[in-house]
């Protein structure tokens, strides 16, 4: 594989984080998402998932109602992006909430209190999991519909190319 190759994951994923990012300023209106930040985007290497990492300032329960604000607009995002983007396909989008602030600042609290001489960790909240509700299996079916119609046109086109050139008639040719 190139060098350039291996990149194009990485370099999708920061186009879609630019374009979701002015979404979020410009085009996104659902009241549930907060003061939201897409802080990372990876993309599968094949380019048919993208897990977008999004940071919301607030309580557990706001970014509870911000996750879910963002997986209803995911479909309105993806549309977007094709707007947007050249891009042959566009990715799914997988949305997660991204704790690395939490865990930075968590961090920091714990440094403040050792270079103070505090003997006892310091207290914090602790932020519980939001689960993400995905039907993978639908996923799973949709896509395998998707390959077996694909697998039935290549044979027809197939069949159809090996029949040999048609005949032309003597009028056509002249």
């Amino acid at each position: 594989m190139s060098k350039s190759s291996s990149n194009r994951p990485q370099k999708v994923g920061q186009l879609i984080q630019k374009e979701l990012g002015n979404l979020l300023i410009e085009g996104l209106k659902d009241p549930r998402i907060g003061f939201a930040t897409v802080t990372e985007v990876r993309v599968t290497g094949d380019l048919r998932q993208a897990k977008v990492f999004i940071s919301v300032y607030g309580t557990d329960q706001e970014r509870r109602e911000s996750l879910e604000g963002f997986l209803a607009a995911a479909g309105f995002l993806r549309r977007q992006l094709s707007r947007s983007l050249r891009l042959r396909y566009i990715p799914e989008l997988l949305f997660e909430l991204d704790t690395s602030l939490d865990q930075a600042q968590r961090l920091d609290e714990i440094i403040h209190a050792i270079e103070a001489g505090d003997k006892e960790i310091p207290e914090t909240e602790v932020h519980e999991t939001v689960p993400v509700a995905t039907d993978r299996q639908a996923r799973m079916d949709s896509a395998e519909r998707m390959d077996a119609d694909l697998t039935e046109r290549l044979k027809k086109q197939s069949s159809k190319s090996t029949r040999g050139p048609k005949r032309r008639s003597k009028r056509s040719r002249n």
